[in-house]
């Protein structure tokens, strides 16, 4: 229990408020204690005080209970109100509870008023961690509505039973072309946009085998017949006791074009690069035939040279033995 709890006492007996006080401190409850008697000075602690608890007489001379009951209620909703009075039967009391007090407490059994405003401070307590984690749940499902929506790769909730899609985001229009509209108003979108329906059906066993898909190439229709290539992501979830598939779809169909591309560019270079490889290994070769003709030709050139040589040498042999026989002719004569 919170220790120092205000509480406040709407009583016009001055006997009764000091009775109900002195309970409240034999119980041990850590508190601080006003008291008003009339409807001004209780709307006066109410709006000064950050008040904890409420005990209120049900009739009072100048104001009624149940008029103090409508004020907290409106003002005040989570507060704890209880009624401890002497003239409380049996009716008002059920009307007071379906108006919203928190409980009643009559004057001639006052062993019950410490056990109910503890029990009222618990419940109290309880119901604000309720509020808080209901707060946090609502923002948190707002938080990922949002994230659901804006996220920049296709995001898709599909009913196992019939392949429905529950809930799809903007980015799956843009991908598919399939309005939400169209896509969660009935099955034929959540069968059709499968290019492979065996490859939904592998998907489906390997999740309910409980292994992970995570990147899996997958190709896709659209709704003009274009087919895609996208990294499909899935896991189990469950929605109202129900197994669905909350799946992401990233389109790589411009990344697949430009991988096919520079697949496509570097066997042409490869190509290119065998020819000039071969056009390179026949140059060699006939530089290599060029070459040994040219050392051919500079040998036969050699070869020539030495035959012209020697035939200029048998010539002037030639002359000689003429011109010998030419002076042994003429000596002859003489």
């Amino acid at each position: 229990m919170n220790e120092n709890i205000k509480i406040l006492h709407l009583e016009d007996s001055v006997k009764d408020s000091e009775l109900i006080h002195s309970i409240i401190i034999s119980g041990r409850i850590e508190h601080e204690y006003f008291w008003a008697d009339n409807e001004e000075e209780f709307i006066n602690i109410l709006e000064a005080e950050k008040i904890d608890i409420i005990l209120s007489d049900y009739n009072l001379p100048a104001y009624n209970g149940n008029e103090a009951l409508k004020v907290v209620r409106e003002n005040y909703p989570h507060t704890p109100f209880l009624f401890v009075s002497g003239a409380m039967g049996e009716d008002a009391a059920i009307n007071a509870m379906l108006n919203g007090a928190t409980d009643y407490v009559l004057k001639n059994k006052l062993e019950r008023l410490v056990p109910a405003i503890k029990r009222a401070l618990n419940e109290r307590e309880l119901e604000k961690k309720q509020r808080l984690t209901m707060n946090a749940l609502r923002e948190s499902e707002e938080k990922y509505s949002k994230a659901f929506m804006t996220s920049p790769y296709a995001i898709t909730i599909t009913c196992l039973e019939d392949w429905r899609f529950f809930e799809v985001n903007e980015a799956f229009s843009a991908i598919t072309g399939y309005t939400r509209e169209e896509s969660t108003r009935d099955s034929k979108v959540g069968l059709e946009i499968w290019v492979n329906a065996g490859e939904r059906k592998q998907i489906v066993k390997a999740l309910f085998e409980g292994n992970e898909v995570v990147g899996r190439e997958i190709l896709f229709k659209k709704k003009s017949g274009e087919i895609i290539t996208t990294l499909f992501s899935a896991q189990i979830i469950q929605l109202n006791n129900k197994p669905f598939i909350l799946s992401s779809i990233n389109d790589i169909t411009e990344r697949k074009q430009v991988e096919a591309d520079l697949i496509l560019a570097n066997t042409e270079l490869d190509f290119q690069n065998e020819e000039k490889g071969k056009r390179a290994e026949e140059l060699s070769i006939a530089n290599t035939e060029l070459d040994f003709q040219n050392e051919e030709k500079e040998k036969r050139a050699d070869e020539l040279l030495i035959a012209n040589e020697e035939l200029l040498f048998q010539n002037k042999e030639k002359e000689k033995r003429a011109a010998e026989l030419l002076i042994a002719n003429e000596e002859l004569l003489f």
